[in-house]
């Protein structure tokens, strides 16, 4: 026989007491609850105590509140990797902010984009070798720690430049 046990010594909750449940099942009215510290009572939570305005699904209104919570601060954080000032306004100390800063660095690191341009490049005049050497190092010479740039040779006059950058409009316009 499991071992039951009550928090509280009400059978019921009063009303607008808050509440811990596990919802058992979600129905077209509302969602069948049991209340976590009233001896796993089961109960219904209508549609109507959910939200004060009008619901048409349950899960429309779950997904809507997920997306809202979730949202906030993972753009504040992704915010932060980008302009560190931001926490400024979370009055922490300077050590704290800068392990913070680090962690949210690792854990929230953008997808690098690869941007890839295929190059045609052929000289068949006297020094072509030469001149198609100095077009490619050219380029090469735009590639910086952040933005690094190879080259690879496909066939005879084509070459193929390649770079990993967060910002794809970034990576495009080098």
């Amino acid at each position: 026989m499991p071992l039951s046990c009550r928090f509280y010594k009400e059978k019921y909750p009063k009303v607008d007491d808050v509440v811990m449940v596990n919802v058992r099942a979600i129905a077209k009215m509302g969602a069948y609850v049991h209340l976590l510290k009233y001896d796993n009572l089961e109960g219904m939570i209508l549609l109507s105590e959910l939200s004060r305005r009008r619901i048409r699904s349950i899960n429309q209104l779950n997904s809507e509140e997920n997306k809202k919570n979730e949202s906030s601060a993972y753009d504040f954080f992704k915010q932060a990797v980008v302009d560190p000032t931001i926490l400024a306004e979370c009055d922490l100390d300077d050590q704290t902010k800068e392990v913070l800063l680090s962690n949210i660095k690792r854990k929230i690191i953008s997808q690098a984009v690869e941007v890839r341009t295929d190059i045609e490049c052929g000289c068949y005049g006297y020094g072509g070798i030469d001149a198609v050497k100095a077009a490619l190092k050219s380029g090469l010479a735009l590639s910086t720690q952040e933005l690094p740039i190879k080259t690879n040779f496909i066939a005879s006059t084509l070459y193929v430049m390649t770079t990993a950058t967060p910002e794809k409009a970034e990576g495009s316009k080098i």
